[in-house]
């Protein structure tokens, strides 16, 4: 079972517990829309002394969807400065391992950040769980976020399906090495 945290020094310990810093190694960060990946990226650095892509900063906006337009250039030539460094280097944003995987390469750790509330129920998990039948969770998602009769689309649902369907083929929830988990009132 994947070990979960809510203190960053306790994720600061688990990563120094399993990776030797100082030397090149990409920490990937990755959650939903809006988890707070981008804010914790921001705190870890400093303690690890590790550069930060933040994969917003790299994709061409209102394109509709996101993986695909990501600067997969600009993502191999940060993660090439640091390995030639020999600097940490933390990648964060959604579809993750996606990205990663444009660019050959894979994270070295991988924190999962879900927004829990104070109960520990996590806000994302209709869309981001992993199903047994990835098609049909992903079609599940289109239809909850599908517009009422002759609505357009809302802005931001060809993320949503895009994250669904991440979720299902790369499976980022099993793959963690260790949830960080954002406490939100809602």
């Amino acid at each position: 079972m994947t070990e979960s945290t809510r203190t960053i020094e306790t994720l600061h310990n688990l990563i120094l517990s399993r990776i030797a810093l100082p030397s090149f190694c990409i920490i990937g960060i990755d959650g939903t829309d809006g988890s707070g990946k981008s804010a914790l990226a921001r705190q870890l650095a400093p303690r690890l002394k590790a550069d930060v892509v933040e994969l917003d900063s790299l994709v061409e906006k209102n394109r509709g969807t996101y993986v695909d337009f990501i600067d997969g250039a600009a993502l191999s030539s940060a993660i090439s400065t640091c390995k030639n460094d020999s600097t940490p280097l933390i990648v964060e944003g959604v579809c993750l391992l996606a990205a990663l995987k444009r660019t050959a390469t894979e994270p070295s750790f991988l924190i999962y950040v879900k927004r829990v509330s104070n109960c520990g129920c996590w806000y994302d998990d209709y869309y981001c769980e992993p199903s047994e039948n990835p098609s049909i969770a992903t079609e599940d998602v289109k239809r909850m976020f599908a517009p009422m009769d002759d609505e357009a689309p809302a802005e931001g649902d060809n993320l949503i399906f895009e994250i669904a369907s991440y979720h299902q083929l790369y499976k980022p929830i099993e793959k963690a090495d260790v949830f960080f988990e954002r406490v939100v009132d809602e």
